[in-house]
């Protein structure tokens, strides 16, 4: 561990506080307000400490209301929309009529860092609140897309403080429209709204009695889970899709494969550090490293630099991976792409980048350089332009869409940039990152067990303070249901681990009358695309039936199914129990095979039974629908046609015979619902199984 002075050790706690709390847009913010906070005297005044009831908080000026109109989408509802003065934050509530009202709200708060106060309608979250007789609630979280001024440096308005002031605001319009408050207060939101769901009933029981939070990621941990799954996918670029095929059902496992130390040591450390095992087609280039390499580096300066000038680090090392990593080249702009067309491609090519950022409009938003090199090698890159109009701007390279590279984060991007300007490249600060996990280790965390050695880091380690994190600690009162995603590449299983310990550790015996955890088996952390839906679930079934088990425990006492089953491997790999009895939770396991087994090998045109088996947890309902899809185009066009009176367990067979020699990918899908209604939309849990059969 380096040692460093004592003030410098609390300019950095305080960083990390801010940074953990904010990230990656508010870094000149938080740099600003760290600034600020050093140069006062020390005698300033400490800062009030905010309400946690309905009491205004002062941080808030004035509510305004600058919509307030009757409309008919989704359900006839009052819309408003306003914000508070003085502050960038904004919100959107939604009153059903008054007969359709039963005395509760419902807030969502977005993923991320939010930023916006419609991400929830856009979403069909609204329509969840509006089945359980909620009027739907949603703020920006105390700022405006990526521009985090409206914090002005307080962490907290963005965890809990912006939401509860709207939500307070909310109440004052929904007595006047009612003539009564709401007897009852629920949050609930995934990814980061999922953490700051923890916060808001941690933080305020009077406002919320329920809580709804879905894969959570512990702060702290994203950069270490993010790095070590960066390294990995860079030593396995080259076999990430036959590492993928081998995990799949059937397959023969990763280790199969790898062919050296190097690679396999890549999936050792990946599996130890707790990636989970099943999303190994999740590998691969992700926009959001970004977010873990500038939290890391405004936490911790210092870093890059030891990296490649000290001993100890692979850059200044210069171990053999590092170098056939680094990219540090000058290139020429062959062609621009407007945003719509870098859109088109995104959407075409079912591209995060595209998802994330939503690119459009006529302006420069990719640039087609000349090489070879996929675009999304470029990814986490620095880009310096050296020649034309916009000569000397430095941007950040945020992967490649199609043939484009992308530089989103900059509100200037690439504006004026024409072809034939020159553009230097280097990846020295994405190399770094990739090996941020030697250098930022607990011994108290499983998954970084690997690099410890008698008790002793292996690796020169960063003055990185764990207790610094803003983490919730597990103690709230009314009732929690918390779901987490198996195959969750940004939120491993691994992240929520620390939070269901500190749940237990403050409850103890009384766990069961406070909190659920529900393992949603093969659900990834966004829903799955057109290409996807063959190997993950949708999960917004699940969640809404959360919503609606949270508040009948709050309301009536009545408890809802209880937690998920799992034991752990190797401390860190989540395994979910195998009988349905013993995994409970709400979601139906799901079998299939061919005489038992998921592999099977057939001869073109040979007849195979295919047999496939599903049950319903206890008191999670019934079976609903069920289907297969025998050519991966995720239409589930052969559906289970016996499945009259809603069964809590069933078998069905098919006899196929496939027509192509390869290899074939075989799904059953099978949805529970709790009253048993096969027209049901809402809270549909689904789970799948996959088999293999190679065909000759």
């Amino acid at each position: 561990m380096m040692a460093w002075d004592e003030p410098a050790a609390a300019r950095l706690r305080r960083r990390q506080l801010l940074l953990w709390a904010g990230g990656l847009a508010a870094l000149p913010v938080f740099d600003r307000a760290l600034a600020a906070e050093d140069s006062a005297s020390p005698g300033a005044a400490a800062r009030a400490v905010p309400p946690v009831d309905w009491t205004d908080d002062p941080f808030f000026g004035a509510g305004f209301v600058d919509t307030d109109e009757w409309r008919d989408t989704q359900v006839r509802h009052r819309f408003v929309h306003g914000g508070f003065r003085d502050t960038d934050t904004r919100f959107s509530i939604w009153f059903p009529e008054p007969a359709a009202w039963r005395g509760r709200f419902a807030q969502f708060l977005q993923g991320g860092l939010g930023g916006s106060e419609f991400r929830g309608q856009q979403s069909g979250a609204s329509l969840i609140a509006f089945e359980n007789g909620a009027y739907f609630l949603e703020s920006n979280q105390g700022h405006v897309g990526n521009d985090m001024k409206g914090l002005k440096g307080e962490g907290d308005v963005l965890s809990w403080r912006a939401s509860a002031q709207s939500a307070r605001f909310a109440r004052r319009l929904a007595t006047e429209m009612y003539g009564r408050p709401p007897a009852f207060g629920y949050v609930f939101g995934g990814s980061g709204g999922g953490m700051r769901s923890i916060d808001c009933i941690e933080a305020a029981p009077a406002i919320w009695q329920g809580a709804v939070p879905f894969m959570i990621n512990r702060n702290g941990l994203t950069s270490f889970n993010w790095s070590v799954a960066a390294w990995a996918s860079m030593v396995l670029a080259g076999k990430l899709e036959a590492i993928a095929r081998a995990a799949d059902a059937g397959g023969d496992g990763p280790y199969s494969v790898v062919e050296t130390d190097e690679e396999r040591l890549a999936l050792d450390r990946l599996y130890a550090a707790g990636f989970p095992r099943g999303a190994e087609d999740q590998l691969g280039p992700n926009p959001l490293w970004i977010l873990g390499m500038q939290l890391a580096f405004a936490t911790d300066p210092a870093y890059i630099v030891a990296f490649w000038r000290q001993p100890g680090y692979a850059g200044h090392d210069r171990e053999p991976a590092v170098e056939r990593m680094l990219i540090e080249t000058e290139l020429t702009v062959k062609a621009l792409r407007t945003g719509d067309e870098v859109g088109a491609a995104a959407s075409a090519a079912e591209d995060l980048t595209g998802a994330v950022t939503r690119m459009s409009g006529p302006g420069t938003a990719g640039l087609v350089l000349d090489t070879e090199r996929p675009a999304m090698d470029f990814l986490g890159a620095s880009l310096e332009i050296v020649s034309g109009k916009a000569k000397g701007r430095r941007l950040l390279c945020t992967g490649g869409v199609g043939e484009s590279i992308t530089a989103f984060l900059d509100p200037v991007g690439f504006e004026g940039v024409e072809p034939g300007d020159r553009i230097a490249i280097a990846n020295r600060a994405l190399i770094a990152f990739l090996y941020l996990h030697r250098h930022a280790v607990d011994p108290r965390y499983p998954g970084m067990a690997a690099y410890f050695e008698a008790g002793q880091a292996i690796y020169p380690q960063r003055p990185i303070d764990f207790d610094a994190q803003v983490v919730p600690k597990g103690r709230f009162q009314g009732k929690m249901i918390h779901l987490q995603h198996t195959h969750d590449r940004e939120a491993w299983p691994t992240s929520a681990l620390p939070y269901i310990a500190d749940v237990n550790a403050h409850f103890g015996q009384a766990t069961r009358d406070n909190y659920r955890i529900w393992w949603i088996e093969n659900a990834a952390h966004l829903p799955p695309s057109a290409s996807q839906r063959t190997e993950y679930v949708s999960y917004q079934g699940a969640y809404a039936q959360g919503l609606r088990d949270v508040i009948a425990w709050v309301e009536e006492g009545r408890a809802p199914p209880v937690s998920t089953g799992y034991s752990l491997a190797d401390g860190v790999q989540v395994q979910l129990a195998d009988d349905a009895k013993d995994r409970g939770g709400i979601q139906p396991l799901v079998t299939i095979g061919v005489g038992g087994r998921t592999r099977a090998e057939a001869r073109v045109g040979e007849a195979v039974r295919i047999e496939a088996e599903a049950v319903v947890p206890p008191g999670a309902g019934t079976l609903v629908r069920m289907a297969f899809d025998l050519d991966g185009s995720g239409a589930f066009a052969t559906p289970v046609r016996d499945l009259e009176g809603a069964p809590i367990r069933h078998r069905a067979g098919l006899t196929h015979s496939f027509e192509r020699p390869g290899t074939h990918m075989v799904t059953v899908m099978a949805w529970a619902q709790r009253e048993g209604d096969a027209r049901a939309e809402l809270r549909l849990v689904p789970n799948l199984a996959r088999l293999r059969v190679d065909v000759r």
